[in-house]
């Protein structure tokens, strides 16, 4: 996790550049990357544990806990992963679509985060 902040932090720049983002735009998606990216790992923690471990999605998650066969290329745990991709990628075409303000930088750091 500290590996994954300091190349967030060390990256803002270039990204900020990149994007158009003004000094305060580049600083609010840089906060909202680092903090969405440790809350993150709070949310994973207590998902896998209560959600996935629970008697309601165990039937999609016991998958990842399964010897799988070596011709098999996805498991139905993956499933989690895809309901993240589902929700996270238009926001973030959302953000990078529109004029480059104070919420959009916030929505690409957001997304960026939870990415990571």
């Amino acid at each position: 996790l500290a590996i994954l902040i300091i190349v967030t932090l060390l990256s803002a720049p270039q990204v900020r550049h990149a994007l158009k983002f003004n000094f305060l735009q580049g600083v609010v998606g840089t906060v909202a990357t680092v903090c969405s990216c440790v809350g993150m790992e709070f949310y994973a923690r207590w998902a896998h544990r209560d959600s996935w471990h629970g008697p309601s999605l165990w039937f999609i998650h016991t998958t990842h806990h399964r010897h799988k066969s070596e011709d098999a290329l996805f498991e139905l745990n993956d499933i989690f992963g895809v309901a993240n991709v589902i929700v996270i990628v238009p926001i973030m075409l959302y953000a990078l679509a529109v004029k480059p303000s104070v919420l959009s930088a916030y929505a690409v750091g957001l997304t960026v985060g939870i990415s990571i």
